[in-house]
């Protein structure tokens, strides 16, 4: 994993703004922190590859909630539209 020696969250002053508590006053202001600094990371893509294969359930990933790493997790094991409608004719 040495992509992420060249992630732009290494060093970050604050860690705790990459685990915003949304319901909290200040969470949204910490989610939208958090993607700014995922926006110009350089390995962004490997990133997001890591946190939807090991599922990672905690925390900003490459600018994604938990919730949606869990939607793209669930979009790449449905079959294809194609496929779906080939098998309703």
């Amino acid at each position: 994993m040495e992509w992420l020696e060249r992630a732009s969250c290494r060093g970050v002053a604050d860690p705790d703004v990459f685990f915003p508590n949304r319901t909290a006053a200040g969470g949204a202001r910490q989610l939208r922190a958090a993607r700014a600094i995922c926006a110009g990371c350089p390995v962004a893509r490997q990133c997001l590859q890591w946190a939807v294969a090991l599922e990672v359930q905690e925390g900003v990933c490459a600018g994604t909630t938990p919730e949606e790493r869990l939607a793209l997790r669930y979009f790449e094991a449905r079959p294809t539209g194609r496929r779906l409608r080939r098998a309703s004719c």
